[in-house]
């Protein structure tokens, strides 16, 4: 339900003071600290405080009833953990607080509660009332999908509109530069794929900015040597190590950048490649850390191989009828493609993945959704679903339970819910913040 993350450096946004000089009150004057480049807090300083004890009085908002925070401190001399409102006495130090998000269970997609950064320096006799301030991550809760030709490149549904079959607007009506492959990093924050020859090839959007609709600006605009032929830039997704993989359709390849240069702006170099394709669309990480691209066959390089460029997949899987647009992985490590006139959602069992080698797979399901279905992006969510982008103005829902029943063009599987929406041209690229935790995406928590 939770999940660790480096949030405070006892400074700045808790409290006004970020360095807590001694004093006979022990209130103490407030001295500015100097900040490093990534925001992460004061420098070092002389120590002028006497030993002595600290007393802080923790304290907790916007956190639901029944639910425990957490908070770990950590200094030079020790790390300890905090759970719930507690008043702790510390040795004098400078501390580093590492609070715990707080992940809400939802059926569809779980909300993310998160507490600002900030931080500052116990001196002796200190006393003190730390107040922390959960607040939900907005990009958080919903299914997200790209979009084409309607009212924004990027729209959000909030899970709570998607119970059952109904006609919704979009939550967030994100009018972003990004409308091609979409992908959330750990934080929550959204990478997208330029929308037109104009736009940069990537651009972020970050966390706090999705939580309501109108015109985004990205925080980060990237230009990728090398993918400036067209048709370019198709889908992306992070690696297990927080690199960002593109695949460039014209280039016929898929291409790395390094997770250092998705801090900056700019022109950037991709740090590797995997090539050997001819028509890479979408890209997915199992667990394992291989690569594995929806081109012509569904091809699969391996981790091991991924730093080296390789030129040549070490397995491409045939699937008859089913030309692959999009994958994703279950929580049982089954490999989903989706594409083809008829079948159009094909599951290969985990089983089938391992070998080298070219060859035919016969898939363990084949789904077709019928007449007017073309299947696009899909994800799934917490309860085992599959949520895929069908045909114009819509996105439906297969339930766990119909992903194990094959169905055929003539008697096609009719998913269990579809929503309908005005703001929707045509769906695409679809995603879900946080990931559950039983699937192999970068962006999982706990």
């Amino acid at each position: 339900m939770r999940n660790r993350r480096a949030l405070f450096l006892l400074a700045s946004a808790l409290l006004a003071p970020a360095v807590v000089a001694c004093s006979d009150d022990g209130g103490g004057s407030a001295t500015p600290p100097a900040t490093t480049p990534d925001g992460g807090g004061p420098p070092d300083f002389v120590d002028t405080c006497p030993p002595g004890p600290v007393t802080v009085d923790f304290r907790f908002e916007g956190v639901p009833a029944g639910v425990t925070p957490e908070v770990t401190l950590t200094s030079a001399r020790e790390t300890r953990r905090v759970q719930g409102p507690s008043v702790v006495e510390l040795p004098e130090s400078q501390y580093t607080i590492v609070a715990t998000d707080i992940v809400l269970s939802d059926p569809i997609a779980r909300t993310v509660l998160r507490a600002p950064a900030g931080g500052f320096k116990f001196c002796s006799g200190d006393k003190r009332t730390e107040t922390i301030t959960y607040a939900p991550v907005p990009s958080s809760g919903k299914v997200w999908t790209s979009n084409a030709n309607g009212s924004a490149y990027v729209l959000g549904y909030a899970s709570s509109s998607l119970a059952s079959t109904s006609t919704q607007p979009a939550t967030v009506v994100a009018k972003t530069q990004g409308g091609g492959g979409i992908a959330f990093d750990h934080e929550g924050n959204l990478w997208a794929v330029g929308a037109t020859t104009t736009d940069p090839t990537l651009v972020r959007y970050p966390a706090a900015s999705l939580g309501a609709s109108g015109d985004k600006t990205p925080d980060r605009k990237i230009e990728v040597k090398g993918t400036g032929c067209s048709p370019a830039a198709r889908a992306i997704a992070f690696d297990p190590n927080g690199d960002l993989w593109l695949s460039v359709l014209c280039e016929k390849k898929v291409v790395r950048l390094a997770r250092a240069d998705l801090t900056t702006d700019g022109e950037k170099t991709p740090a590797a490649s995997a090539s050997g394709l001819t028509a890479p669309k979408g890209i997915a990480f199992d667990e394992g850390g291989n690569l594995w691209v929806a081109d012509e066959a569904v091809r699969r390089f391996d981790a091991a191989a991924l730093a080296t460029s390789p030129t040549t997949p070490s397995a491409s899987l045939t699937v008859p009828d089913a030309d692959s647009e999009a994958l994703a992985f279950d929580r049982n490590g089954d490999l989903w493609s989706v594409g083809g006139s008829q079948t159009n959602l094909a599951r290969i069992a985990k089983a089938d993945l391992a070998a080298p080698g070219t060859r035919d797979v016969v898939p363990a399901v084949a789904i077709s959704l019928g007449v007017g279905a073309l299947p696009n992006g899909i994800a799934f969510d917490e309860s085992g679903g599959l949520w895929v982008a069908t045909s114009a103005g819509k996105f439906a829902r297969l339930a766990e339970a119909q992903l194990a029943t094959p169905s055929t063009y003539a008697a096609p599987t009719v998913p269990e819910r579809v929503i309908t929406s005005s703001d929707i041209g045509s769906a695409g690229s679809l995603a879900i913040y946080p990931a559950p935790a039983n699937l192999p995406l970068h962006h999982r928590l706990p």
